[in-house]
């Protein structure tokens, strides 16, 4: 065998080992009340997309699960933007975009500027100019 090969076949198990763990969660995750779930779903997505330790992971899943409570009825790729600013605590409209695609799996630049203007007109976020740059954060 190859050490292409090998590398191959032991990237395969690992993928095997993490779907194995990402199922036992979910089962887990349909034991417990739905906002408890979604603050767990979260912070898995947390750990698992952007590295996070497993407890700062659960603290900012809940501050953002907090925030989609007290304003519903936000569309995804809101959702996936508050998401973002609640991990980084300000962050420029392109790498915010960035963010939103590793999130999601898809974002424009202008939808996410769109949903910007949207989420600053709730109250939920502040732009700032500094220089050529705009500066997205939470405000809540």
């Amino acid at each position: 065998m190859s050490v292409v090969e090998e590398r191959m076949r032991r990237l395969e198990e690992v993928l095997r080992l993490i779907l194995d763990k990402l199922e036992r969660i979910e089962r887990l995750l349909l034991a417990v009340d739905a906002e408890s779930a979604e603050v767990i779903k979260l912070a898995s997505k947390f750990t698992l997309l952007l590295s996070l330790p497993a407890s700062r992971a659960l603290d900012l899943a809940n501050r953002a699960v907090n925030i989609f409570r007290l304003h519903g009825g936000m569309d995804e790729v809101s959702k996936a933007i508050i998401e973002a600013l609640v991990v980084k605590d300000e962050v420029t409209i392109s790498e915010l975009t960035r963010l939103v695609r590793l999130v999601r799996g898809s974002a424009s630049r202008r939808i996410v500027t769109e949903r910007i203007r949207r989420l600053e007109k709730m109250g939920l976020v502040i732009t700032e100019r500094r220089g050529n740059r705009v500066l997205v954060k939470l405000r809540v």
